[in-house]
């Protein structure tokens, strides 16, 4: 990033794929979102659902969508904030650059 190399990569990511880079950290931020909501769902089912299956559900649905609602944002939020800033610091590093051509 100080040398203003992560931008030039992002730019060659950028033309050789069908998906942007910022879209594709977005979607892991997604993804992370989703697994670690995913766990918490199922660690909740089993540590608090006292063996009855409706109860298990419930415990599970209400700690997944929470955890969603609560996630996802924060990840894509923070995945797509980091790349956007070093994307800018990258630009500018490499403007600065004097044996860039």
């Amino acid at each position: 990033m100080a040398l203003g190399i992560y931008s030039d990569e992002v730019e060659v990511h950028d033309q050789q794929s069908k998906i942007s880079f910022s879209m594709r950290t977005a979607i892991w931020g997604l993804i992370i979102g989703v697994a670690l909501a995913l766990f918490f769902g199922i660690r909740s089912a089993i540590l608090f659902g006292n063996d009855n299956s409706a109860t298990e559900l419930k415990y599970f649905f209400s700690v997944f969508f929470v955890s969603l609602i609560i996630y996802i944002p924060l990840f894509v939020g923070v995945n797509w904030l980091i790349h956007y800033g070093a994307n800018k610091v990258s630009q500018k590093m490499s403007q600065n650059d004097p044996f860039d051509s």
